[in-house]
């Protein structure tokens, strides 16, 4: 799929990319990055304060696979803009939920985390 066109994105498939799902395959932390600039069109502060939403909202309606996801979008933002330490602690708890609930977002995030080296 890289270096491959993305087709014009839907709301549905704009949230999947970040999440890092594009149809039935799950995308590492270089590809969901370059996912989500093409699709998103928004800058990463702007993304941060989306995912930060999206917690609430996932807090809110104790949705556990979008809190994940929104932890690890802030993570993400976080290792972007700083600080890194606080980006590896928003990446730590949507691993800790992601391992809770057994999905596969498990791999990516410890790639993330690695490749990090956190």
């Amino acid at each position: 799929m890289p270096g491959q066109p993305i087709p014009r994105a839907t709301a549905r498939s704009k949230r999947r990319a970040a999440a890092g799902v594009i149809g039935d395959q799950v995308l590492n932390s270089d590809e969901m990055a370059a996912v989500r600039a093409e699709v998103g069109g928004v800058s990463s502060l702007e993304a941060q304060a989306r995912h930060e939403q999206a917690l609430t909202i996932a807090t809110g309606i104790a949705s556990l696979t979008e809190e994940a996801r929104a932890l690890e979008g802030i993570g993400q933002c976080h290792l972007q803009n700083g600080p890194p330490d606080q980006g590896a602690a928003s990446l730590r708890q949507a691993l800790a939920i992601y391992h809770r609930i057994g999905s596969v977002s498990v791999r990516r995030v410890q790639q993330t985390l690695a490749g990090q080296g956190i």
